[in-house]
């Protein structure tokens, strides 16, 4: 639920499926039934992201009609809807600063988070400093009066850490290092992104990470959970271990995941364990051309979802993993 500032109009969100949801508008005091704010035909997915400071304007988030989630904003006096930002990536969420000069949108590039920061009045984009390498920042609050942005640093090479950014200066504070200090020294994997082609052409986005060494090495794919869900950019301190021991580890979204679009989220419906398990096994062939793995050492996990399709590897596919 999304509230505005003077605790007058809530949005309530409906859940329907995974890929269909409306928005109600609830206002404190009125004797009127919630009032549906997003009729429409088909699996349609609204989420509220945020109401303006005045509380005239929901700014939402929506796939209709497109492939991607976009950003749109209703006037909630007449309903009408205006695009804000309609990238070809997914957008996570989007926020007004505590003091209102800012207006802030975080974009899911290929699994992993964008921020982007203007001013209200001008429009114009702020600079941010750089995040540490293969790392992003991710919005948590602002100061009353925005000078501070208070972000935290997603990345796959360091655990969540708490940073504070003045806006001014274009300067990033670390708050607290949350790697014990036997581990601040050494240096962790950061993922690269790559898009495996499958059995039919489609790619599958994926991160690999990769020892030191020429290799061969052995293998692990680290298949997440859902299946309507996205392995992202970010720390997995088990997988840093694994590539310390001389592991490649690499991180597939096969078809079924988010984060690529309707369709492609849509591609393993009643599907489970056929086109998604070539994916898997068009990883390891990709693996044994690309990253000097071994082929006879290759092995499938993961978690929910991720455990059916390693009990899949190992039912339909027995010769071609080493383990799961």
């Amino acid at each position: 639920a999304n509230v505005s500032r003077d605790h007058r109009r809530f949005i309530i969100g409906e859940t329907l499926s995974d890929t269909d949801s409306n928005m109600y508008l609830v206002e404190r005091g009125a004797k009127t039934k919630p009032v549906l704010l997003t009729p429409h035909r088909g699996e349609v997915a609204f989420g509220p992201a945020e109401l303006s400071p005045d509380g005239k304007t929901l700014y939402f988030t929506s796939d209709e009609g497109r492939e991607f989630v976009g950003l749109l904003a209703m006037n909630l006096a007449d309903r009408t809807v205006k695009p804000v930002a309609q990238p070809d990536w997914d957008v996570d969420g989007a926020a007004f600063s505590k003091g209102g000069r800012y207006f802030y949108t975080v974009i899911n590039a290929d699994g992993q988070s964008q921020l982007e920061v203007r001013d209200v009045k001008s429009r114009a984009q702020v600079t941010l400093p750089a995040p540490p390498p293969g790392g992003t920042w991710v919005p948590l609050t602002t100061s009353p009066r925005d000078r501070y942005f208070g972000v935290r640093l997603q990345s796959d090479a360091a655990p969540a850490t708490p940073y504070v950014i003045e806006i001014a200066t274009g300067s990033a504070h670390k708050i607290v290092d949350p790697l014990p200090e036997a581990l601040r020294s050494r240096e962790m994997a950061v993922g690269e992104t790559v898009h495996i082609p499958s059995f039919d052409g489609k790619p599958v986005p994926a991160f690999v990470y990769k020892p030191a060494g020429a290799g061969p090495f052995p293998a692990i794919i680290d298949v997440h959970g859902g299946p309507t869900s996205q392995s992202r950019r970010e720390f997995a301190g088990f997988r840093q271990y694994l590539v310390s021991k001389g592991y490649v580890v690499l991180v597939p979204n096969v078809r079924g995941s988010t984060g690529y679009g309707k369709t492609y989220t849509k591609l393993d419906n009643h599907d489970f364990g056929g086109g998604p398990l070539k994916d898997v096994v068009a990883c390891k062939q990709w693996m044994a051309a690309h990253a000097s793995v071994d082929p006879a050492r290759v092995v499938v996990m993961g978690g929910s979802y991720g455990g059916y399709m390693a009990l899949a590897a190992a039912t339909f596919t027995p010769t071609e993993f080493a383990a799961v």
